[in-house]
């Protein structure tokens, strides 16, 4: 009747099912169980459940046979030993079975894993050839576990972790702080490179690309996995850096240049001078100091960030050397002379960082002296920036001492020979960031520099554009010297509507300011005029800009 429907759905099903007494003895085995064991369903009936385990796991069944007569059910994997010696891995779900409150036997499901177990044996030893594979790298790869509450449990990362950050991977497993080098799930989701800063044992910064792939699990609706790997991007990082540094540096130097050159007042000029180049050294005061030959001292002159107190005492500091002597004595003699000078003057909280002599025609017309509130050092690349800013202040000096002792006539020559200097000087150091684009172009060619092409592809382009500008801007340097020498050249004379280059030139200053406003007026009947096109949308581009 019933009982016979019930066993044969049993003898259908794939899973192995068999029934013991409370001794042990199986009394029932369907097919697929007789299968797995290669017997005949009836030759099991009335052996052990023993005969069905294999040797090295039977320690585990008989704890677990043993909770049966307790009344327990429990779940375990273990591994079945068939007729002819083989081993079948299964998973094993037991219950026990009561008569009338009585224990009777057991009820035992067993789901055959040797499929799975190949495939996590495959994954393993895949993910062993990666991980050899990643060792050999200078980059380190990494699979974490994902917990339900959103926290990273490592699975595996490779050796080259500790060779970048100089951490084991036992210390941040303790620490469990490892989102400091890789992305949390949710970041990882976005499937593109992120670059994150992280901090070495040693204290170091260092610079990761970090490429991550999370791996999801359908049935559970969430991220169980995040695997990437990391390249060690700091040297690339760093040549950004000095290269947006040293363009930062140029526009200060050209912007100290166009102060020099163009400010009506001289107090204002150089007190605008000491403010960008403590903007660009980024310290806290510095100072102007010139050489007073005949009193034989140093009168300040510019100033920024000193206080009231530091003010008195610094406004005039006496010479111990001869200030003729001092004037024509090379630059160790003058930086030794004023270190000792800057000794016996109290200043406040701030600390001298470099002095650096103001000259024009080797002689030296006095002090250039930069100071902060922290202990700094001014390293050789900013000393030569110095070195060459306080050339163009020496240039600038001379040109306004000229201009208080010649006659007009006189100032005027002087002041054309200066500013083409001073143009010349400029144009010089607008060419040193090519020489650092073509090295930093350089470093794109090693290997490691290659592996993200996407990256390679628009640093090149930056560099190019970069290396654009600032020959535009020497050319236009070199131009302005040619014209105040009168020898600019017009290069192409010819009919020329002003009205579309002015229109075409307001067009790029539109997009470029939103604090202006700019209006264009031409009545219809302007002519057209004979001129150089290219010059004259020169003109009016400076004009604009200088406004």
């Amino acid at each position: 009747g019933l009982g016979d429907v019930y066993k044969r759905q049993i003898q259908s099903m794939n899973e192995g099912i068999l029934v013991e007494d409370t001794s042990g003895r199986i009394t029932f085995v369907n097919t697929s169980a007789a299968k797995m064991l290669g017997y005949g369903s009836e030759e099991l009936i009335g052996k052990h459940w023993k005969t069905a385990i294999s040797s090295d796991h039977l320690w585990l069944v008989e704890r677990e046979a043993a909770k049966r007569s307790h009344g327990i059910a429990s779940r375990y994997e273990t591994v079945l030993s068939t007729r002819d010696g083989q081993s079948v891995p299964v998973i094993v779900s037991a219950r026990p079975l009561f008569n009338e409150g009585q224990f009777a036997g057991v009820l035992a499901v067993f789901t055959d894993i040797t499929e799975l177990k190949k495939a996590e044996k495959a994954l393993r030893e895949s993910e062993a050839r990666y991980r050899t594979i990643s060792d050999l790298t200078s980059d380190f790869a990494y699979a974490f576990r994902v917990e339900p509450d959103g926290t990273l449990t490592r699975e595996w990362t490779t050796e080259a972790f500790t060779h970048i950050t100089g951490f084991s991977l036992e210390e941040i497993d303790r620490r469990g702080d490892w989102t400091r080098f890789v992305p949390s799930s949710d970041a990882a989701t976005a499937q593109q490179p992120s670059e994150l800063r992280i901090i070495t044992k040693d204290g170091d910064t260092r610079w990761l690309s970090i490429r991550s792939r999370p791996v999801r699990n359908e049935e559970q609706g969430r991220i169980v996995r995040v695997v990437g790997a990391a390249q060690d991007i700091t040297d690339r990082k760093q040549a950004e850096e000095a290269f947006i540094r040293r363009n930062r540096e140029l526009t200060a130097l050209n912007a100290i240049a166009t102060i020099l050159n163009q400010h009506l007042d001289p107090q204002k000029a150089l007190n605008a001078t000491v403010d960008r180049i403590l903007e660009m050294v980024e310290a806290s005061a510095g100072w102007i100091q010139l050489l007073d030959e005949e009193t034989h001292t140093l009168r300040l002159i510019a100033y920024r960030g000193f206080s009231s107190q530091a003010l008195t005492a610094i406004r005039s500091i006496t010479l111990n050397t001869d200030a003729s002597a001092i004037a024509h004595m090379g630059e160790d003699g003058i930086l030794d002379q004023v270190a000792r000078l800057t000794e016996n003057v109290r200043l406040k909280d701030l600390d001298a960082c470099t002095h650096i002599p103001i000259k024009a025609k080797e002689r030296v017309l006095g002090i250039l002296g930069i100071f902060s509130k922290q202990p700094c050092r001014i390293g050789p690349q900013k000393q030569q920036l110095l070195t060459a800013i306080a050339h163009q202040i020496g240039t600038a000096i001379e040109n306004m001492q000229l201009a208080e002792e010649a006659s007009e006539i006189e100032i005027l020559r002087e002041l054309s020979r200066l500013r083409s200097e001073l143009v010349a000087n400029v144009s010089h150091e607008l060419k040193t960031p090519v020489a650092i684009i073509k090295g930093y172009a350089e470093t794109l060619l090693r290997p490691e520099a290659r592996r993200n092409p996407g990256i390679v592809e628009d640093m090149l382009s930056d560099i190019t554009q970069e290396a654009d500008r600032l020959t535009r801007l020497v050319d236009d340097l070199l131009d302005a010297s040619r014209l105040q020498a009168g020898g600019l050249p017009f290069r192409d004379v010819d009919e020329v509507d002003l009205r579309s280059i002015v229109e075409h030139v307001v067009g790029r200053y539109r997009g470029r300011t939103r604090k202006h406003e700019l209006v264009m007026e031409f009545p219809d009947s302007f002519p057209v005029v004979i001129g150089d096109a290219e010059r004259l949308d020169q003109v009016i581009d400076n004009l604009i800009s200088n406004a």
